[in-house]
């Protein structure tokens, strides 16, 4: 187990480098969209949610973004490196231009773990916003219910028909 990890190491720290963006673009298009969905999905949070909640739903949605992301660069860049036939050290710039689309490839493919990511928190917050929805117009139809008995009591008494 030992002798195991101590040959996997070398090799998964490679793979982690390749995640390392060479550019502020390039850290932009394969970072950047996780980073919006993530502000963009607490931002729509229903009416009333905490801060608390939105930081939560931001923080989970960035997770597994990220998540599906990496991991989807990394089964990219096993597949341009199976493609290439060579090791990483062996790749010239031609072969690691090629891996960078291979990577970008295998983080679009991922894409849909997104979709499909359960998401915990997200359907707590909008499980209470829909009680709270329904409690305030279970509250508002007692509401006027009452307004309309009170109304018809009024009538009956001003018509002098309560009386006989």
């Amino acid at each position: 187990m030992i002798r195991f990890a101590t040959q996997a190491a070398p090799k998964i720290a490679q793979y982690l480098k390749l995640l390392v963006p060479k550019s502020g673009t390039e850290a932009a298009l394969r970072f950047g969209p996780d980073l919006l969905f993530a502000a963009a999905n607490a931002a729509i949070a229903p009416e009333g949610t905490s801060k608390e909640d939105r930081a939560k739903l931001a923080g989970e949605d960035l997770a597994i973004g990220l998540g599906a992301s990496i991991l989807g660069q990394l089964g990219g860049a096993g597949l341009g490196r199976a493609m290439a036939g060579k090791r990483f050290a062996a790749m010239n710039a031609a072969d690691r231009a090629k891996l960078g689309s291979a990577m970008t490839f295998g983080d679009i493919a991922a894409g849909p773990l997104n979709m499909i990511a359960p998401r915990p928190i997200m359907e707590d917050v909008y499980q209470r916003a829909a009680l709270e929805a329904q409690e305030q117009q279970q509250a508002e139809m007692q509401g006027q219910l009452q307004e309309r008995e009170q109304a018809l009591i009024q009538a009956l008494l001003g018509s002098g028909l309560l009386l006989k």
